[in-house]
């Protein structure tokens, strides 16, 4: 296992990201096996609000995709084109398409 600091300096960037999409991705992972809100919350030790948010943008990308290309998608609604990416593979995985 790679020795790895956590914090803005000595990070390796990889790492970081993989941090900071971890909760997007598993959020929107549970949420399409409809669990609710505040079990996700409780799952991912983070706030109701932010998994509220992880849904929403989630819920975009769904939206968006099929109409515009994953860099299109993260370039209008701000997030990585990499999340767009994983999402679309979640998409994919469930064929959500309706809903």
């Amino acid at each position: 296992m790679p020795n790895v600091t956590i914090g803005m300096q000595g990070t390796n960037p990889e790492v970081l990201f993989q941090m900071q999409s971890f909760i997007p991705l598993y959020t929107s992972h549970v949420f399409v096996q409809n669990v609710l809100t505040p079990n996700i919350a409780r799952k991912a030790c983070h706030s109701e609000e932010a998994c509220d948010r992880s849904i929403q943008v989630f819920k975009k990308v769904k939206l968006l995709y099929g109409c515009l290309t994953p860099l299109e998608i993260s370039q209008t609604i701000m997030i990585s084109e990499r999340l767009v990416n994983e999402y679309i593979a979640l998409i994919e995985r469930k064929k959500i398409f309706h809903g």
